[in-house]
């Protein structure tokens, strides 16, 4: 697998975890803080994309994530984990954080997130006022895999 052309940008703030759907008066509804969060991502998708055609083949998407340190914690503490000796294993699962990533950058970045066959993620924590998503997103050139034969892989 060849990364084709891509692309890297910074989503300033704190992360948002994509939020569950919640249910009142009759009918399904996408949390505020949710839509916000996923309406920020795509702002800054469309000024990436501003003069790209959307993606259309299988897609790589890498996130990284630098969240709150909690202000409960020493001086010390929090330098250990500025510092990555201390990484944050807590709630929200990373998972949620990139489902809000991969759904608004839909019909923007690629058509659909079905298109994404490969994916990494991490969460670390920032010094205050650094938080934010850096999110990588690079096509796959498939050229190469087409003109390989079976025996040529192994």
């Amino acid at each position: 697998m060849r990364e084709g052309p891509g692309f890297r940008f910074r989503v300033p703030g704190i992360p948002v975890a994509k939020g569950r759907p919640r249910f009142g008066n009759k009918r399904t509804y996408t949390p505020a803080k949710t839509k916000e969060a996923e309406g920020v991502v795509k702002e800054h998708a469309r000024r990436m994309m501003f003069d790209q055609e959307m993606y259309t083949g299988p897609i790589l998407v890498a996130c990284t994530f630098y969240v709150r340190t909690p202000t409960s914690w020493s001086k010390k503490r929090q330098a250990l984990a500025w510092d990555g000796y201390l990484l944050p294993a807590t709630r929200p699962d990373i998972d949620n954080y990139v489902k809000l990533v991969t759904d608004a950058m839909n019909e923007i970045v690629y058509q659909d997130d079905n298109q994404i066959v490969g994916l990494h993620a991490a969460k670390f924590y920032a010094e205050p006022g650094e938080e934010c998503t850096v999110i990588d997103v690079s096509q796959i050139d498939t050229t190469a895999i087409l003109n390989t034969t079976p025996q040529e892989v192994h």
